[in-house]
């Protein structure tokens, strides 16, 4: 009988803790801070020819504003094919977002819609 009783109040305990824990607030999320995500503009020249210095710039912005004081801003830039061994260049800051690289690509590849048949 006194076994049957505790396991009775056991029970019951147990189901109380469980049934404490559906008590949070439902917006208990909000309480937490909201990163809103980076976005980047990548701008490349019009033309870009082989051997010669290419500027290659990004603008970044985050809630419509410009990011001028981001930790690190770096290019990866490769080959289509992926033969290119992958190097992470560190960019240097122009000011108002805008970050850039110059680097000399040894061969260009045109967009498929610039091809000749």
């Amino acid at each position: 009988m006194k076994k049957t009783l505790l396991v009775l109040l056991l029970a019951c305990f147990i189901c109380l803790m469980l049934s404490a824990c559906s008590l949070l607030k439902q917006d208990a999320a909000s309480l937490y801070k909201k990163e809103t995500p980076l976005e980047a503009e990548i701008a490349l020249p019009a033309s870009i020819k082989a051997n010669a210095v290419t500027e290659i710039k990004v603008t970044l912005h985050q809630n419509g504003e410009a990011v001028n004081n981001a930790d690190y801003v770096h290019f990866e830039v490769w080959k289509q094919d992926g033969s290119a061994k992958r190097v992470m260049e560190v960019a240097d800051k122009q000011g108002n977002g805008v970050y850039s690289i110059k680097k000399t690509l040894s061969s260009v590849v045109l967009p498929l819609s610039s091809r000749q048949p």
